[in-house]
């Protein structure tokens, strides 16, 4: 097997703009999905189709109902977390802090300057590309077997270090030189590839879908589905691919 292509589908609007994840795939093709919304989190669970028919919501309705979970059928797919591909997790440094002090520049994982000056314009970070530090951290959220036993795809959570012009005093009156930005991207991921080729391809829309904060993917069968959460800038979103396997 070569390889696959994704071909979008889809993409179903929720209710609301905060958090969201895929609970599950029916094998009758039904969406399981949760949202977190509002100051205070209150919760919604829905039934969807995968045409994006809502055949089922239990809304909180920022607390003015007592809700029972939906019922998920025991044979139904659900998310994993990252265990095949947890060598991409590791904590490096601090959020913030002083870079001498905490030998930033020996904890964080070494970027290519191409990688750095994509990400500067990526993330609209307002610094040259030698002073972001490079990577200090990162996190497999959920994984989906694309090809055994090599090939994944995964949402991830990914956070660079990088250095201040001057340095800052924090409210609690704490000094430090330098801050960080976190990304969520999703990925095609073999794990004998190299990862910074990975983090750059993650950069760009995922397959036709310029991806917000992407929390799960669910392969069942020749279909990838993913939560997609909106995170107060848009509502959050399910997106369905078609894949072809070659």
């Amino acid at each position: 097997m070569s390889g696959q292509s994704f071909t979008w589908l889809r993409s179903i609007a929720l209710k609301y703009d905060g958090e969201c994840g895929l609970l599950a795939v029916g094998r009758d093709d039904r969406l399981y999905v949760e949202e977190i919304y509002g100051e205070d989190y209150w919760g919604a669970q829905h039934i969807l189709t995968p045409t994006g028919e809502f055949l089922h919501t239990e809304d909180e309705d920022h607390g003015k109902q007592a809700v029972t979970p939906v019922e998920i059928p025991h044979d139904a797919y659900k998310p994993q977390a990252g265990w095949h591909t947890n060598h991409l997790n590791f904590a490096g440094p601090r959020h913030r802090g002083l870079r001498a002090t905490e030998r930033v520049a020996d904890t964080v994982h070494a970027l290519p300057l191409p990688l750095k000056m994509r990400l500067v314009e990526k993330l609209g970070l307002s610094i040259m590309p030698p002073h972001l530090l490079g990577m200090a951290e990162s996190y497999v959220v959920s994984e989906a077997m694309l090809e055994r036993p090599y090939r994944f795809v995964i949402c991830r959570r990914v956070r660079f270090a990088y250095a201040l012009p001057t340095p800052q005093t924090d409210a609690d009156g704490q000094p430090y030189d330098y801050d960080n930005v976190v990304v969520h991207i999703a990925q095609v991921h073999h794990t004998q590839a190299d990862d910074m080729d990975d983090i750059a391809a993650g950069l760009d829309d995922f397959y036709g879908v310029a991806l917000n904060h992407p929390t799960d993917c669910v392969i069942v069968d020749d279909r990838l589905y993913m939560a997609d959460c909106g995170m107060g800038q848009r509502q959050s979103q399910v997106h369905i691919w078609q894949i072809a396997r070659e």
